[in-house]
């Protein structure tokens, strides 16, 4: 009987285990293709009232729209910490071609001890649930860069780049 009772036990944890790993091998099945390069520009504008807004174009990959216009949705600036300070957005970006609309979530920060390079705020990004048509699947992340305009308008343009990859 206890003999009986062992095989049960293990053969229904081999059950499991093979439940799961046929679960993990089709799992890359929802997606329709392996992750592509992100790369995105844009030319953004602070109104001294009201959500940032501008224009961007993708250079990669050629699947998504080349360019259009983008609006914040959201976005909160915490108090600064001494001289470092950190922002959350939401901004939706809208396809010139009409071919549909992608959230974009990023928290840019910084920091005068760590931050270095040729963008004055860096952070991650992901693309959120909530585009339109062509995109509304679309998923990603990777980090964003921005530098302001050195005229004393307040503009400047942003970087992204990462990995972006269609849900089926």
């Amino acid at each position: 009987m206890a003999r009986s009772l062992v095989l049960s036990f293990v053969g229904k944890q081999a059950v499991a285990l093979a439940a799961l790993a046929g679960a993990l091998v089709t799992a890359p099945a929802l997606w329709a293709g392996p992750p592509a390069p992100f790369s995105m520009h844009t030319e953004i504008v602070f109104p001294p009232e009201g959500l940032a807004y501008g224009e961007f174009w993708v250079e990669e990959p050629s699947w998504i729209c080349p360019t259009g216009t983008f609006q914040s949705r959201k976005e909160m600036y915490p108090p600064a910490a001494g001289y470092a300070f950190t922002a959350l957005a939401v901004t939706e970006y809208t396809c010139a071609d009409e071919s549909g609309t992608f959230l974009i979530q990023f928290h840019p920060q910084w920091n005068p001890g760590t931050q270095g390079g040729e963008y004055w705020v860096t952070g991650p990004w992901s693309l959120l649930p909530g585009g339109t048509g062509k995109y509304a699947k679309l998923r990603g992340s990777g980090k964003m860069g921005f530098v302001g305009d050195d005229s004393g308008e307040d503009v400047g343009q942003e970087y992204f780049a990462g990995l972006v990859q269609m849900n089926k």
